[in-house]
């Protein structure tokens, strides 16, 4: 069955339902979470937007760090809109935009984060870079609108520093590039 010609608009549940799926199993933090860690950047509550299994919740409990985090498939129980405004200062939201086949949903979850965050907050974002996709496609891949259909039936698009920084300087007065394959930025309000 070939996706490359077919189209069908995704409700936002199926969207966020087939990111969610696309979460690895890891044995310990994400690089980016290891960033923030291991150089102080964290400042106040951080909330875990897309958390997968949970691996970088679970790291920055051990190292102190007041945390929660929500995911649609694996941890769907308490969604941010069920938190009280601004108690979170950081958002880190790892990987998620990336295995999003629509724009508008990507767009939607960077406005989402801007609302939930307080007046100064910040936001940890990490998508895959072009050049890291490039090197992991596989040929039982399809192309699909500005991305890949994965052999396991998930989405995944590779994004440039200057299409991110597009996308987030509307929302965000300060934006800085942390590394660029993966694309690692911090966005503050």
């Amino acid at each position: 069955m070939s996706f490359a010609n077919e189209f069908r608009p995704f409700s936002p549940a199926e969207v966020l339902k087939a990111s969610g799926e696309t979460a690895v199993h890891r044995y310990g933090p994400s690089h980016p979470a290891r960033i923030l860690v291991e150089n102080s950047l964290v400042t106040g509550p951080i909330f875990d937007w897309g958390c997968g299994h949970g691996y970088d919740l679970k790291y920055f409990r051990q190292h102190g760090l007041d945390c929660d985090g929500w995911d649609p498939v694996h941890r769907p129980e308490t969604p941010p809109s069920e938190f009280p405004p601004d108690i979170f200062s950081w958002v880190h939201c790892a990987f998620v935009l990336n295995t999003l086949p629509c724009p508008r949903q990507r767009q939607k979850i960077l406005t989402d984060i801007y609302h939930f965050l307080p007046p100064s907050g910040h936001l940890s974002l990490t998508v895959r870079s072009q050049a890291e996709l490039a090197s992991h496609i596989k040929s039982n891949w399809y192309k699909s609108g500005d991305g890949w259909i994965t052999s396991r039936g998930t989405f995944q698009r590779g994004f440039l520093a200057d299409e991110l920084f597009e996308m987030l300087s509307p929302l965000y007065s300060s934006i800085s590039v942390v590394s660029k394959k993966p694309i690692f930025v911090i966005a503050e309000k």
